[in-house]
């Protein structure tokens, strides 16, 4: 009975939640290898947390990172600079 359940719970797992184990901090959006193909250089990841975001050397901060993934994989491109992902995501960026 027990492996039945263990089996079912597995099938939850989605991919983002592999890409958290095996390469990215627990409480992020976006595993490291994906915030790093969006241009996003990470400060000292650890596997809790990551301690800190800059994009075209400008500290940024962690909405910013993510919308900056967001972009990154809804356009195929890295973003020119901070203000071309505002425009797109300014809500997103604004919110708490």
């Amino acid at each position: 009975m027990a492996e039945k359940k263990d089996i079912k719970n597995a099938k939850k797992i989605d991919d983002n939640d592999l890409n958290k184990v095996s390469g990215g901090a627990f409480w992020t959006k976006y595993s490291n290898d994906e915030y790093e193909e969006a241009g996003v250089t990470l400060v000292f990841p650890t596997p809790l947390v990551i301690w800190g975001y800059k994009f075209r050397g400008m500290e940024i901060n962690e909405k910013q990172a993510d919308a900056i993934v967001k972009f990154y994989k809804e356009n195929g491109r890295q973003p020119e600079n901070i203000t071309e992902v505002y425009r797109l995501y300014r809500d997103e960026i604004d919110s708490l």
